[in-house]
């Protein structure tokens, strides 16, 4: 089968060739679309540029420089002066960094437009509210097939879904074409897809339809992407009222197109709003953009408890307190409720963004040097031996005077946590040096911290000359 017959078939039932027959007979094809761009402002970065000049007072001669940014409510008239808007200052506003990411400037793009406190016109509301129908009614009609990734990969598919939106059933159909048609669609290109259905054959509008989807698949293609994984995480954050960790699943209709672990994988690239990690089976879900809390002064945490698992030997060590130590004639407490350790590497790493930004370098400044989620994880200190942790200070002679190691936990303590065997060295090295090894915990429920303040003391007291890696349990004193 050719490609002009695989697209001609998606258009292959009554109501779809009514559709195209009624675009034959208009002078504009006008076809459903959920994007915000236009010809003028296909990227993001012409958009700031827009507002910037706007706010500066310049103008432009043709129609369309203040039109585009007023039709989602950019950019208002009083009288013969055009101004920005609430939300137009808001989106001007964000951040150098913010700017240049694409994935991110759309998040913040939407979640002013959609999912902030400003309000828009009538007639804005009302074009916002058709562009988000155009995209639900479009996944909606998306189906769960295993080439469901090939339109992530290539994003210039969800352009030609998207068009093809209108046309009752052809979205179906598209999914469930095989991978070398889909494949074959995309590499067509703009001038492919012009020259795929002539006029004269039948269906009537055919022809039409191919070169807008032809012009459209090759421009900003990417933002069709950024916009649904923006709109599915804001979808996400509003689902997540407060603190707390959430059982997570993708909302409604967006699971159609996008999994869990897909969300997981790309939500770096566009907010810090949320994190989103696996527990197992399982996925989870906690807002960030919460206020951070610190452990109560006074009140440090403690292991107290700790196990060793076998390294070559398969038996299970347990290290135990001397019958006289002072743990043991404390008065036992009820038991608590465990959570664990949260083992998911963009959840650690996020965890580490935050105690960092939040907690550590507001307190050192300059002297802390990272090495977490990094290369440096694996390069020595001027000891020989590797950091072992994720943060050190240094001293004005360029020493490591002091180590702290993050973990991500799902709640708050007691929790139980793994120390690598590098961790446990480096603790240990740094208790019988007097160098202080301290443990952080971050409740991604509700971003407070919490610190184990003697854990090199503690992890210290151990002796196991083989094992792969340390439960420490720890909770409240």
């Amino acid at each position: 089968m050719t490609l002009a017959n695989v697209f001609a078939s998606l258009c292959d039932n009554s109501e779809a060739r009514e559709r195209l027959g009624e675009i034959a007979l208009r002078r504009h094809t006008r076809l459903t679309t959920f994007s915000l761009t236009t010809s003028s402002l296909r990227h993001l970065p012409r958009w700031f540029e827009r507002l910037d000049e706007i706010h500066r007072g310049g103008s432009r001669a043709h129609g369309n420089f203040f039109a585009d940014p007023a039709s989602i409510g950019l950019v208002s008239t009083s009288g013969s002066a055009h101004l920005l808007t609430a939300a137009g200052e808001a989106v001007r506003a964000l951040p150098r960094a913010v700017r240049q990411s694409p994935s991110a400037a759309e998040y913040n793009l939407l979640k002013i437009l959609y999912f902030s406190e400003v309000e828009h016109s009538q007639e804005v509301q009302r074009f916002l509210a058709e562009k988000r129908a155009a995209m639900l009614r479009m996944l909606s009609e998306f189906e769960r097939t295993p080439l469901r990734s090939l339109f992530l990969l290539h994003p210039q598919l969800l352009v030609i879904a998207e068009l093809l939106t209108g046309f009752p059933g052809a979205v179906r159909r598209l999914v469930r074409l095989e991978e070398s048609s889909l494949l074959g669609l995309i590499s067509l290109g703009e001038s492919g897809f012009s020259g795929l259905y002539r006029s004269d054959e039948p269906l009537p509008g055919l022809a039409r339809l191919c070169r807008r989807v032809g012009s459209d698949c090759v421009r900003a293609e990417e933002r069709r992407l950024h916009h649904i994984v923006s709109m599915a995480l804001l979808r996400t954050r509003q689902q997540i009222t407060g603190s707390g960790v959430h059982d997570f699943a993708v909302p409604s209709p967006f699971e159609n197109l996008l999994t869990e672990a897909d969300l997981r994988a790309r939500q770096d690239a566009y907010t810090e709003d949320i994190t989103i990690w696996a527990e197992g089976a399982f996925f989870r879900a906690a807002r960030r953009d919460v206020q951070v809390g610190v452990g109560t002064a006074g009140e440090p945490l403690r292991p107290q408890s700790v196990s060793l698992l076998g390294g070559r030997s398969s038996r299970r060590q347990v290290a135990t307190r001397p019958a006289g130590d002072t743990y043991r004639k404390r008065r036992h407490r009820a038991a608590q409720a465990q959570t664990s350790m949260v083992v998911d590497h963009r959840a650690s790493e996020r965890a580490e963004d935050l105690v960092e930004a939040a907690y550590l370098r507001p307190r050192f400044g300059d002297r802390l040097w990272r090495v977490g989620h990094t290369r440096g994880e694996s390069q020595p200190l001027p000891d020989g031996m590797v950091p072992g942790a994720d943060f050190y200070v240094l001293n004005d002679s360029d020493e490591p005077v002091e180590f702290f190691e993050v973990k991500a936990i799902s709640s708050g303590p007691p929790a139980d946590v793994f120390v690598s065997r590098a961790e446990y060295i480096r603790a240990r090295t740094c208790n019988e040096e007097g160098i202080a090894y301290r443990l952080v915990l971050l409740n991604l429920a509700d971003n407070a911290i919490y610190e184990v303040r003697d854990f090199a003391q503690q992890i210290g007291e151990l002796d196991s000359s083989e094992f792969s890696h340390v439960v420490v349990s720890v909770g409240r004193q």
